[in-house]
């Protein structure tokens, strides 16, 4: 499939060079030969995910399945190409990732005013001089324990995707007592001189289809960055620390259920809607 998809590739290329009709038969037989393709290879791909269904199969894998094979589902048009803004299509993937960059460069460029600015500068001073000033409390001032580490890596989902580094969640799940100490080791380090290593501020971006969009659009796509592991677990350990603080010392206010374990905005609306209620019903009649 590989081979006929980059002949495909190049005799697009040709044709958008020179337009004549032998490369034009050559393009419409390769694309017939790619549809062949692709069809035996769906074909032998759904016999061995029929031949590995047993009742270990997660809830999550079946539903997705059914819900793919459900024909009153919408179905998603499909494309490898995008639309440029001259109006013509990419004809390969390297292509089609350069305008997809484009657009999200764009809409990633934000327009700060003068107030906005000055915030900046005060909180990058207060990030640069934090570590200069002792704290009592020890939350913020003691290095990573290996129980912070272990419970981390028992919380995190070993199924998500790597980052630019390609360390899987697998691999941190079976690492050894030695790997475990230095893993531990770079955490402190970075912790104590306040800097991350710099492959964990890189993402690798993979544009996921909205519902309901055009598969040939570029603001179709949503990009979903997919961050180091490493740093995920950092990240972890942190928050389950900053969490711990904010909830020993009550500072989360109780009208706060956003971003609150064991508790859903939906709540919040109900006690609303049931609070309007009680005042109707206590209305002088």
């Amino acid at each position: 499939m590989q081979k006929l998809l980059a002949d495909r590739d190049q005799l697009l290329r040709n044709y958008a060079q020179r337009a004549d009709d032998e490369t034009r038969i050559q393009i419409n037989e390769i694309n017939a030969d790619i549809m062949q393709s692709y069809i035996d290879i769906k074909r032998s791909r759904w016999e061995q995910l029929c031949s590995n269904l047993d009742y270990k199969t997660p809830n999550s894998r079946l539903w997705k399945l059914a819900k793919a094979l459900d024909r009153a589902q919408p179905q998603e048009e499909n494309s490898n190409s995008i639309t440029k803004s001259n109006g013509s299509l990419t004809i390969d993937d390297q292509e089609a990732a350069e305008e997809l960059r484009k657009f999200y460069s764009n809409e990633s460029r934000l327009t700060f005013g003068r107030e906005d600015k000055k915030v900046g500068i005060v909180a990058r001073n207060l990030v640069k001089t934090c570590r200069q000033v002792s704290t009592p409390n020890q939350v913020f001032s003691n290095y990573f324990t290996t129980s912070e580490l272990m419970y981390a890596i028992q919380q995190m989902d070993n199924n998500k995707s790597t980052g630019p580094d390609g360390i899987h969640g697998k691999f941190l799940e079976n690492i050894g007592p030695y790997g475990r100490e230095r893993l531990l080791y770079i955490f402190n380090l970075s912790w104590k001189v306040g800097v991350l290593p710099k492959q964990w501020k890189n993402a690798v971006i993979i544009p996921v289809r909205k519902p309901n969009k055009e598969a040939n659009s570029v603001g179709s796509y949503r990009p979903i960055a997919l961050t180091c592991i490493p740093c995920k677990l950092m990240e972890r350990i942190i928050l389950r620390r900053i969490t711990h603080h904010l909830m020993e010392l009550n500072l989360i206010p109780e009208e706060q259920y956003g971003f609150c374990r064991g508790h859903s905005t939906i709540d919040q609306i109900l006690y609303f809607a049931q609070s309007v209620r009680d005042a109707h019903n206590l209305k002088p009649t």
